[in-house]
């Protein structure tokens, strides 16, 4: 599992993070003060940065939750804005068949 978001209380983007390719659950959960967290992924080392989205659109979460996404192998990276008094961390898991 990546660690996206660590307990972070303030408006945040977080650090790349190396993901294998695959299935993978992106969660966020805590207190999100209003806020939500989104997801960027990069084909590269973070010079390219794009939107994550999915059949249903751009990934975000603004409550306790998950989505699984299918990745190729990437950078992965996780963003809180629009909070006031967070208190939550994000991650990213793979899933096994």
């Amino acid at each position: 599992m990546s660690k996206l978001l660590s307990n972070v209380t303030t408006d945040s983007v977080g650090d790349w993070q190396s993901i294998p390719p695959g299935i993978h659950t992106l969660w966020a959960g805590g207190t999100f003060g209003g806020g939500s967290v989104s997801f960027d992924w990069s084909p590269d080392d973070g010079t390219i940065a794009i939107p994550l989205t999915d059949e249903n659109g751009v990934v975000s979460l603004s409550s306790n939750d998950s989505r699984e996404v299918s990745l190729p192998a990437c950078k992965l990276r996780a963003s809180l804005a629009g909070s006031t008094g967070p208190s939550l961390s994000a991650g990213a898991a793979p899933v096994y068949g």
